[in-house]
């Protein structure tokens, strides 16, 4: 006996997976999804190592605010965040080596 499922969520949550995130917008593109909040930190987290920028992280005040402020974008109000994170990213050129950070947020 086949089931005949009719599988299509209106949300679908999941961490920062590229592939996953392709396939969740090509198959469930009814969908909306969302991302919890420590897979997206943990996301920033990782383009920071990746980076080869721990150490600066670690060691720089400024840099390490910067970072947890981009961190913070999803925890403002909506209507704030998107200009907000245009305020951030124009105060980049202080940190040109962050500019890979940023990638995850797009």
């Amino acid at each position: 006996i086949q089931m005949k499922l009719d599988f299509a969520p209106k949300i679908v949550m999941s961490d920062f997976e590229p592939a996953l995130m392709g396939v969740v917008k090509t198959e469930f593109s009814a969908a909306t999804h969302s991302s919890c909040y420590f897979h997206f930190t943990q996301a920033i987290y990782r383009n920071i190592q990746r980076l080869g920028l721990c150490t600066i992280y670690n060691y720089d005040d400024d840099v390490k605010h910067f970072c947890r402020q981009l961190m913070a974008l999803p925890l403002l109000p909506e209507p704030v965040i998107e200009d907000t994170y245009d305020e951030l990213s124009d105060g980049s050129p202080r940190f040109p080596c962050l500019n890979g950070v940023f990638m995850v947020c797009l």
